[in-house]
């Protein structure tokens, strides 16, 4: 007797496809809250790199107002015109020597020697000396935002990171160190500021400018006003070199 045995395949495949549904609709939902996670990860690190950049901007928008408010305030009305102070045949000689011997960008021409008297100053000077006893001078470059009180300082460290009234700050406040002397405005005198790269509307960050020439013709005076005179400079170099 011949038997014949008949194998229905359908039982177990039906059985295997129950088994398998439910463990791919894990992998599936596994997958979904995987990408999910991933997104939020993404939006929560560009949210904590961001955060700091926008606290640090608005740091930057606050200090900066707290200068604006201090120009308005001792900002007199301008009752003349301010003489232009030019560098001395010494003094351009010294400085023609430094930017020759310099690497980078420059921008110069011959001045010839002058003098001029001082003026009457725009801004209330007394005022500045009442809020800061260091205070030496205001320093401003007509149509662009650098207006900014400068004081004379043996600690220079402290005004790196201390605004003109004593607060902590980003931008500082510009200085000349403590051999510097603002009796003789036809000397060099150097003062120092921060440039802010995440703001360029401060401090020294708008004197890169320089380095475009149409600039340098339409900004060619510097406005410094000093306990021993108010005098007008007249731009006749600009470089841009590397301090190690």
């Amino acid at each position: 007797m011949k038997m014949i045995s008949i194998f229905n395949s359908t039982i177990p495949n039906q059985l295997c496809k129950d088994r398998l549904t439910p463990l791919l609709s894990f992998i599936i939902g596994m997958k979904k809250w995987i990408g999910a996670a991933v997104v939020l990860l993404f939006f929560v690190g560009l949210l904590a790199f961001l955060l700091p950049i926008l606290g640090w901007q608005k740091q930057l928008d606050q200090e900066s107002a707290e200068y604006e408010v201090l120009s308005s305030a001792v900002q007199l009305p301008q009752t003349s015109e301010p003489p232009v102070v030019t560098p001395s045949e010494a003094d351009s000689s010294v400085l023609n020597d430094l930017i020759s011997s310099l690497d980078g960008c420059v921008l110069s021409e011959d001045i010839p020697a002058s003098s001029a008297p001082a003026r009457t100053s725009s801004i209330d000077l007394e005022a500045c000396k009442a809020q800061n006893s260091d205070f030496a001078a205001w320093l401003s470059i007509p149509n662009t935002p650098v207006n900014y009180p400068v004081v004379f300082t043996y600690d220079t460290a402290y005004y790196l990171k201390h605004s003109f009234t004593g607060s902590t700050s980003s931008l500082g406040t510009l200085f000349a160190t403590g051999d510097t002397s603002f009796s003789r405005p036809s000397r060099n005198i150097a003062i120092y500021g921060h440039n802010i790269r995440a703001k360029p509307t401060v401090m020294f960050s708008p004197l890169l400018s320089y380095k475009n020439a149409e600039f340098y013709q339409a900004h060619r005076t510097i406005h410094l006003d000093t306990l021993n005179g108010a005098y007008t400079y007249k731009v006749f170099a600009a470089f841009n070199m590397r301090y190690d």
